[in-house]
């Protein structure tokens, strides 16, 4: 199970995206170039993935959102907005995240359906928009 961390700037995104078995040195390695490509600068980061399952089956630094909340915080911007959404409902998916100048919006679509092959990545037919109101602030 995986979960992508995204840092919406001005002028595009960042982002990261870990698995449950993300060591903790790898995933501070992540968040910093993730820093350094400007997501230290955001004002919101928004963190998809399946929780129920990296609740389960986690090392102890991911094991809850707020541990991982308080971990991008500390890395990315003390000040930053952290919004989840729990894609655990939907079994196996690929996320899609977009910058449409002001806008970012993200997708999920079954990964069964649409596998990654290479470099060769889905396509975004049959994507179901994940709406504002469902990220929840932790």
């Amino acid at each position: 199970m995986c979960a992508s961390i995204t840092a919406a700037l001005p002028n595009g995104l960042v982002g990261a995206h870990v698995t449950v078995d993300t060591e903790p040195e790898l995933l501070e390695q992540m968040l910093q170039m993730m820093r350094t490509g400007g997501g230290g600068n955001a004002k919101n980061i928004y963190v998809i993935g399946a929780f129920t399952h990296f609740k389960a089956n986690s090392g102890v630094h991911m094991n809850t959102r707020k541990k991982l909340k308080n971990r991008i915080k500390e890395s990315l911007n003390k000040n930053a907005i952290i919004r989840f959404y729990d894609a655990s409902a939907h079994g196996e998916i690929h996320i899609f995240a977009e910058k449409n100048f002001v806008n970012t919006n993200f997708y999920w679509i079954k990964r069964r359906s649409h596998e990654v092959f290479g470099f060769v990545y889905p396509t975004f037919y049959n994507r179901t928009r994940i709406r504002e109101n469902h990220f929840c602030l932790r």
